[in-house]
């Protein structure tokens, strides 16, 4: 999602496509946050709110379910950069993405993010 004023678009839109086309894992930047992931998820669950939401999706979408499965702290340890990439590759391809553009656009923005995208090889 890229949220920005018209006319950033143009400087903006390139990032985002490195960014889709080409991501980068750093290491440092990968552990910091799996470690603020757990960190946040522990806070949450001291409120009952969030247990109540979690066992709720639990028991209306089952346990094999993506939206019915609990966090699981060590399974979220052991998840590397490798299955990560994996993962990117498989499932952020352009070539099947869906743009969106709200607000103020003009012709001239939308022929910009058709040239960007458009054009993307992946």
């Amino acid at each position: 999602t890229l949220y920005c004023l018209t006319r950033h678009l143009a400087n903006l839109l390139p990032l985002v496509t490195d960014v889709l086309t080409a991501p980068s894992f750093p290491e440092p930047e990968f552990e910091l946050l799996k470690n603020r992931t757990i960190q946040n998820v522990r806070v949450e669950r001291q409120k009952t709110s969030y247990l109540a939401a979690e066992q709720f999706s639990h028991n209306l979408f089952g346990a094999t379910y993506p939206y019915g499965v609990k966090f699981n702290e060590q399974a979220f340890r052991e998840v590397s950069i490798t299955q990560v990439e994996h993962f990117h590759r498989h499932h952020y391809q352009l070539s099947t993405a869906e743009v969106f553009l709200c607000g103020d656009v003009e012709e001239t923005q939308q022929q910009l993010v058709q040239q960007l995208l458009g054009e993307v090889e992946v």
